[in-house]
C-alpha cells in the first residue's frame, strides 16, 4: 500500500543522506537511464556524484540502435560519476525457474560479453558480477581507512567526556562498575545519599542564615522594608481621614442626629482602606515566593548538575510542590483580607486605651480652659463680701472639680459625656441674683 511505500521511501532517503554511505545506482538498460528512480535519488543527495557508482544492468533486453547510448553512459559522457559504471547481466527469469547454479549463470554473463559486437569492448574489471564485488570491496575499504581517523578522533573524545564524567562524579577507575552490578548499584547508592546529605545542608544553611549575605534573607529583609514603606505610604493622614469620614457620612447619611458617625461609616472607611493594602500585599507575596523559588533552584542545580536524570526528577518535584504552596499562600493572604473586611469591629483594646486617652486629653483642656474664665470672670465682681464669698464658692467649686477629675481613671465610659465643670452656686439670693447679672 501507499503507506508503506512512504515508509521505505524514508528509510532510503535516510541512509542515502549520510556522507559515509556510498550510493549503488542500479539501473536497467532496457528504461530511460535518465528518468530512472536510481538516478533521481543519486542527484538528489550526491549532486557531484562523489559517493555513486553505476551499475547497468539487464543489457540482453536492449533494443537495436540503443547499444551506443549505453556506451556513452558508461564511458560517463551522460551522467557523469565519480567511480563511474559497471555493466552485469543477471539470470533471466527462464535460469531461475530452471534453478540454473551460480556458476553456470556466470559462465554465461562471460560468454555474453566475448560475443557480443557492442559489449565486448568493455573492460574485463567493468563487467561482470564477480568485477562488481571486487570493485565493491575494494571501495568499502577504501571508505573504511577514510573514515577511520575521523572515528578514532570522535571515539576518543566521547571517551575523555565519559571519563571526565566519572571523575565528577568521584570515580576514577570506572572499569569495575563496568563489569559487577552489585558494586555499580553500591556506589549508585553512596552518591544519591551524598547528594542528598549536600542538598540538606545547603538548605538548613539558607534557612538558618548561615551564610554569609544569605541570598534568602537579605532579600528578604529588602523585601519587608520595602512592604513596610508601602504600607506606611497606603496610610490617610488626618486630613485624608477627615475627608473619607465626611465623604462617607454623606454617601450613607439617614434619619439619625447630624455629625454622628454611624458605624457603616468606619465600615466603608475601613473597606476602602482594605482595598489600597491589597496590592502592596500581593506584590510582598509574588515577590517572596518568587525569590524563595529562585534560591531553591540554585541549589538544586548547585548539588545535581552532575546527574541530570536525578536533576530533572528533583525539577519535577520541587515545581508540583512550589505551586502547591504558592496556591495555600495565595489562599491564606485571600482569607486574611476577607476576614478584615467582613468583621470590622471596633472594641479592641488598642481602640479604647486610644479613645480613653483622646478622652481625657478633651476633657483637661476643657477643664483648665473652664478655670480661666471663671477666674477672669470672678475678677470682674464687685469686691463685697457678699460677691467674695460667691467668687470663693465657685473657686473652691472648680479646684474640686478638677482634682476630682485629675484623679478619675475614666474607666466608665458613660461618665465622659456628661459635663466637664460644675458650678456650685451659693445660697444667698442676692449674690445669685449679682451673679446672673454679671454673666
Amino acid at each position: 500500500d501507499s503507506e508503506s511505500v512512504n515508509m521505505i521511501e524514508e528509510l532510503i532517503q535516510e541512509y542515502l543522506d549520510k556522507p559515509s554511505t556510498i550510493i549503488l545506482a542500479i539501473i536497467q538498460a532496457c528504461n530511460d537511464i535518465e528518468t530512472s528512480a536510481a538516478i533521481k535519488y543519486a542527484k538528489m543527495f550526491d549532486p557531484d556524484g562523489e559517493r555513486t557508482i553505476g551499475v547497468l544492468t539487464k543489457l540482453d533486453l536492449v533494443d537495436r540502435g540503443v547499444e551506443q547510448k549505453l556506451l556513452d553512459v558508461f564511458d560517463n559522457k551522460r551522467i557523469p560519476l565519480k567511480h563511474g559504471y559497471l555493466m552485469v547481466k543477471c539470470r533471466t527469469q527462464e535460469d531461475i525457474d530452471n534453478n540454473i547454479e551460480l556458476s553456470e549463470a556466470l559462465r554465461k554473463e562471460e560468454q555474453f560479453f566475448s560475443k557480443s559486437q557492442k559489449f565486448h569492448s568493455v573492460p574485463a574489471e567493468r563487467r561482470g558480477c564477480p568485477s562488481l564485488a571486487r570493485f565493491l570491496t575494494r571501495e568499502l575499504v577504501r571508505s573504511i581507512k577514510q573514515a577511520l581517523p575521523r572515528l578514532i578522533t570522535d571515539l576518543r573524545t566521547k571517551i575523555n567526556n565519559v571519563e571526565q564524567q566519572f571523575r565528577q562524579l568521584g570515580i576514577e577507575d570506572y572499569t569495575q562498575l563496568l563489569f559487577t552490578n552489585e558494586a555499580r548499584s553500591r556506589h549508585l547508592t553512596n552518591k544519591l545519599f551524598t547528594a542528598m546529605q549536600s542538598f540538606r545542608t545547603e538548605i538548613h544553611g539558607v534557612e538558618e542564615g548561615a551564610q554569609v549575605n544569605n541570598p534568602l534573607y537579605s532579600k528578604r529583609n529588602e523585601l519587608n522594608q520595602q512592604f513596610y514603606d508601602e504600607m506606611h505610604n497606603c496610610k490617610l493622614d488626618n486630613s485624608k481621614l477627615i475627608q473619607a469620614i465626611k465623604s462617607a457620612m454623606i454617601a450613607t447619611q439617614g434619619p439619625e442626629p447630624a455629625d454622628y458617625i454611624l458605624f457603616r461609616v468606619t465600615k466603608t472607611v475601613c473597606l476602602n482602606y482594605i482595598k489600597v493594602i491589597r496590592t502592596p500585599m500581593e506584590q510582598y507575596l509574588s515577590h517572596m515566593l518568587e525569590r524563595t523559588n529562585n534560591v531553591i533552584s540554585n541549589v538544586i542545580n548547585k548539588v545535581f548538575q552532575a546527574r541530570p536524570n536525578l536533576l530533572n526528577q528533583i525539577r519535577l518535584m520541587h515545581e508540583n510542590i512550589e505551586k502547591q504552596l504558592k496556591d495555600e499562600c495565595y489562599r491564606e493572604l485571600e482569607l486574611i483580607l476577607e476576614m478584615e473586611a467582613s468583621f470590622v469591629y471596633a472594641d479592641h483594646p488598642l481602640y479604647k486605651d486610644t479613645l480613653k486617652r483622646i478622652k481625657k486629653i478633651h476633657k483637661q483642656t476643657s477643664n483648665d480652659a473652664s478655670t480661666v474664665i471663671t477666674t477672669v470672670q470672678s475678677a470682674r465682681l464687685p469686691y463685697t463680701t457678699t460677691t467674695n464669698a460667691a467668687t470663693n464658692s465657685m473657686t473652691t467649686s472648680v479646684k474640686r472639680k478638677s482634682g476630682a477629675i485629675s484623679e478619675d481613671n475614666d474607666d466608665d465610659l458613660e461618665d465622659d459625656y456628661k459635663s466637664p465643670i460644675k458650678i456650685s452656686r451659693p445660697n444667698n439670693p442676692s449674690s445669685t441674683n449679682r451673679l446672673s447679672s454679671l454673666w
